[in-house]
This record gives structure tokens, C-alpha cells and sequence, in this order.
């Protein structure tokens, strides 16, 4: 503590990631209260700093960068007496944690979209074998990111995708609709495999084979 309140004299700023790792499912998870106990300490205001597509370009489980955009926005200064300041560190962290979420949301909701997740989804074929990558692009380009139905509002609760290739459009739906239950079927053993042994694990996605009887 001594370290840190000579550097914050001297001007620096503190820089603190409350949850205290990375998420591996791109949520906000907890926060810790370190930040918040500090800036008391300090006396200061705490600046709120949202990030994302970091866990995109480069996810926790992964070592190699993705193509893809990265935004930082910043919201103003929660300074001692706010109300997101709370009454403890504790009530402090929940509250910046629930200010974060619903700050957050938002701007999946804004960024999130086919065109965003195209990179990301580019990177779950690129390693699949030469034809398997000229397939999606073929795919991608002949149905122009699958825009006019990724894109469109959504209310359903689940979406059932049939015969629906190596998953290119089932993949892409389960990403920008999160809570949304994507099922996609194909009648292509190759196909199956392909979509269940992906690096990205999408958990509002099942991928099912049938087998065509006829």
C-alpha cells in the first residue's frame, strides 16, 4: 500500500481488472473488492473501463490472435458519496459489477452483429483443411454474411437449423444471439464432426445427425 499511494502522489493512474482473470465465456464474472478498498484508501474515484472483443481476438484458451475489433469505452468517475459507491467494498463491488453488466450488454448488443462475428467464425475453419475454409468462404460471400437472417430481431426462444452443411449459419446465429437455443441438423457424418469438434464450445448450440433413410 505505501508503493501504490507514492505512485498515485506522483500521478500515476491504477490500473485493476476486478474479476481477476479472464472469462473463458465472455461474461463479466464477479468482481473483487481490491479496487474498490484501494481507491478509499486513496481517496479517490474509480473510472469505469468496459472492454470488448478482447476475449474474441485472443480468447483465454487459445495462443494464437484472431482478426477482429477490439473497443475500449470509458464512463465517467464514480467518486466517494455516488451511489455506485456503496456503503462497503463488498456492496461497492456488486454494484460496479451490476453497473458493468448492464453497460456491457449494451454493447453487445450494438457490436455483436454478422459482420463483427465473421473473423471469429473465419478462425474456427481456417484450420480445418483447404476445402473446408473455401466451403465457409464460398458460403459467406454467396449469402452475404447470412446478414438478412442473423441480423434480424430476434424474439424466438430456439431456432432449428435443417440440413444445414458444415454449420456456417447455425454457428453464426448461436454467436450473436446468445440466448437464444440454436439446434442445427445435418445428414453429413463429415459435417457433424466438423461442427462438434470446433475450438469455439458454444453453449446455447446442439448440433444433432440424422440419417437419411432414404
Amino acid at each position: 500500500m505505501p508503493k501504490i499511494r507514492r505512485l498515485y502522489e506522483q500521478g500515476y493512474s491504477i490500473v485493476i481488472f476486478p474479476e481477476g482473470t479472464r472469462s473463458t465465456d465472455f461474461k463479466i464474472h464477479p468482481f473483487h473488492k481490491g479496487a474498490f478498498y484501494l481507491a478509499r484508501e486513496l481517496g479517490c474515484g474509480v473510472v469505469p473501463v468496459f472492454i470488448h472483443g478482447a476475449g474474441h481476438v485472443l480468447p483465454k484458451v487459445e495462443f494464437m490472435l484472431n482478426k477482429g475489433t477490439i473497443t475500449v469505452e470509458a464512463a465517467p468517475v464514480v467518486s466517494p458519496g455516488d451511489e455506485l459507491w456503496g456503503k462497503d467494498d463488498r456492496e461497492a463491488a456488486r454494484l460496479m459489477r451490476r453497473f458493468y453488466v448492464k453497460h456491457y450488454e449494451q454493447m453487445c448488443r450494438r457490436i455483436e452483429n454478422s459482420e463483427y462475428y465473421k473473423w471469429f467464425l473465419h478462425h474456427q475453419y481456417i484450420y480445418k483443411g483447404i476445402e473446408v475454409e473455401r466451403r465457409y468462404k464460398r458460403n459467406m460471400s454467396k449469402n452475404k454474411n447470412y446478414s438478412e437472417i442473423v441480423d434480424a430481431d430476434v424474439s424466438a426462444e430456439s431456432r432449428v437449423f435443417e440440413d444445414c452443411g458444415q454449420g456456417e449459419l447455425p454457428m453464426l446465429y448461436a454467436l450473436c444471439h446468445p440466448d437464444v437455443s440454436v439446434t442445427a441438423i445435418t445428414k453429413d457424418e463429415d459435417d457433424y464432426l466438423l461442427m462438434t469438434n470446433m475450438a469455439a464450445k458454444l453453449v446455447n448450440l446442439t448440433v444433432e445427425l440424422t440419417m437419411d433413410n432414404g
